[in-house]
């Protein structure tokens, strides 16, 4: 089976057979998160605007989204908007075919 790029082959193992096992599984923890850390600065350097999409996204998802009485008054200013500007353009457009 073929290795995802990016995917590191790296398994958390106790050289100490026993002894020492907390500070091995830091030391493991720690350079899995270095490693983190360095994949998703590079991502954010080659694709900066999907970098900040997604982290919008996962600010609003751990927040808790929008509660349904915010989402409903939204996408009620939201069509009022829009049917304001139609109408709007239809009566333009009514007023200079005379």
């Amino acid at each position: 089976m073929e290795k995802a790029e990016g995917v590191s082959s790296r398994r958390p193992h106790n050289q100490n057979g026993g002894e020492g096992r907390e500070h091995s599984s830091n030391g493991d923890a720690t350079t899995w998160i270095s490693d983190a850390i360095g994949q998703v600065e590079e991502f954010a350097k080659e694709r900066p605007l999907a970098a900040v999409g997604m982290a919008a996204a996962a600010g609003f998802l751990i927040g808790g989204g929008l509660a349904p009485s915010t989402l409903f008054r939204l996408a009620g200013f939201t069509l009022r908007t829009a049917a304001r500007e139609t109408a709007l353009n239809l009566m333009g457009l009514s007023r200079g075919s005379y």
